[in-house]
């Protein structure tokens, strides 16, 4: 039986663009794993704009922090909380959905009668499902969603300390994505060559 990557040999495929086509199982062409495996394989592969667009952003946001207004930091620090707030009245508008339904089924599995008393113990895990899920799922507490009760000197401090975090991380990853990139340029040149 044939497989994706052996059916073109029936219709003839030369060895080079079968050895391309059943390169993309491997880590250097992963990013195309999706693609037809009649696209191209490009000759060069360009890093993801992901991280640096990323740190661009962080480095941009820690520039606007450090410069702000003590008037602009509280309209942060107000815009924050509003955003904290909506989520948390989000969350528990989705909580208490979701306890109805839970509720819904629990009182229909609490009047369902076993068929054999060799069910019964299948009604009590019905409703241990449910009673544990309602605990676990259907409470929301405010601490996930905090209010910013700082000075806006405090918050720009904090602001930074996380941007710098972020910074880093956003560079380091970065870094990373150009040295899988060559990686994977090499890969490819060196395959290519060898066929």
């Amino acid at each position: 039986m044939s497989t994706g990557y052996t059916t073109a040999i029936e219709k003839g495929i030369t060895f080079k663009d079968f050895a391309l086509r059943c390169a993309r199982a491997f880590g250097a062409l992963v990013s195309m794993r999706d693609d037809s495996l009649d696209a191209q394989i490009p000759r060069e592969f360009k890093p993801s704009d992901y991280y640096k667009d990323e740190l661009d952003a962080k480095l941009a946001e820690l520039e606007r922090i450090k410069g702000a207004s003590t008037a602009v930091l509280q309209e942060d620090i107000h815009c924050e909380n509003a955003k904290s707030e909506a989520a948390l009245a989000e969350s528990r508008k989705k909580a208490l959905t979701l306890k109805a339904k839970y509720e819904d089924m629990l009182e229909q599995v609490k009047t369902w009668t076993p068929p054999t008393s060799d069910h019964t113990e299948l009604k009590s895990f019905m409703i241990q499902q449910i009673t544990d899920s309602i605990r676990h799922d259907c409470s929301v507490s405010p601490e996930f969603y905090p209010r910013i009760s700082l000075s806006p000197e405090e918050y720009r401090l904090k602001r930074i300390k996380e941007l710098g975090k972020d910074i880093k991380y956003y560079s380091e990853e970065y870094e990373r994505e150009l040295e899988r990139t060559k990686s994977r340029n090499l890969w490819i040149k060196q395959l290519r060559e060898s066929l």
